[in-house]
């Protein structure tokens, strides 16, 4: 197993990207990150970046909110979680930043913390587990479990994407799609179209290393990306042909579904 195969390696990827200033750098450096994985890892990592614990397809959602983690992140530290882990978390602005740092600063945790090198696969398994329980006591229990064997890092980044959402590294899908077309020789908007048909930037990475970007379908049931407005290179246009303006209303986009007396409504975050 070589280092980029594990979560850590992982985690130091996206802290290096959140520390690298610019755009194109960010970029370089997730693409050299991918270019080194295998299928399975590199589906893992694109959907752990860009979507987080499970993708957007699936419908499933870990369930674990700030306060479930920073319950387990005070028991964790032994330190109390009204008088000491709040006031932290208001210092930060961050919960998971706050759990980051008390993993490092208190005696306790550091010395529970015996950090494995977890794969991806083993990583999506605690996913996994955390999904299918339902009490806010089975998932401490989890998290308590995992966080043993973990570094700081990887403990801010695994509740992170437990949110599933940002990351907040200023690296959104849009620069994950450009580092995946860079990683495998491919026009961005050859990937993003597959992006926008699979629904899936895990599935989109992996056709794009195996120069199948044209077998990307769409399957009812499985959400297509919503259109959104996206800044076009220079706004110095010599004509307006071939661009329409529209009104905007307020409200809440939707995407339907229909196959005879089955029908999906679809909201934004899919």
């Amino acid at each position: 197993m070589t280092d980029s195969t594990t979560f850590h390696e992982l985690c130091r990827t996206i802290q290096t990207i959140r520390e690298t200033r610019g755009s194109n750098a960010k970029i370089a450096t997730c693409a050299d990150y991918l270019s080194q994985l295998s299928d399975g890892n590199l589906y893992l990592a694109s959907r752990f970046m860009g979507e987080g614990a499970f993708d957007n397809i699936s419908g499933k959602r870990a369930s674990v909110g700030s306060r479930t983690s920073g319950l387990a992140a005070a028991q964790f530290c032994e330190i109390d979680y009204d008088l000491v882990f709040k006031p932290c978390r208001t210092a930060t602005g961050s919960s998971s930043e706050t759990i980051e740092k008390l993993m490092f600063a208190t005696p306790s945790a550091r010395e529970k913390r015996e950090p494995s090198k977890w794969t991806l696969t083993e990583i999506e398994e605690v996913f996994d587990r955390l999904f299918e329980v339902s009490s806010r006591a089975d998932k401490q229990e989890i998290l308590l479990n995992t966080w043993q064997q973990m570094t700081p890092v990887e403990i801010k980044y695994f509740i992170r994407m437990l949110g599933q959402g940002s990351l907040r590294i200023g690296f959104e899908t849009r620069s994950l799609v450009s580092a995946i077309a860079k990683a495998f020789g491919h026009k961005s908007e050859t990937v993003r179209y597959a992006h926008m048909i699979t629904g899936s930037v895990g599935k989109t990475a992996v056709l794009a290393k195996q120069n199948r970007l044209d077998e990307a379908t769409f399957k009812l049931f499985h959400p297509l990306s919503f259109m959104l407005a996206s800044p076009i290179e220079s706004r110095a246009l010599d004509s307006l042909d071939g661009y329409i303006g529209e009104e905007k209303f307020d409200g809440m986009r939707c995407q339907l579904h229909a196959r005879g007396n089955e029908i999906k409504l679809f909201s934004r975050d899919l």
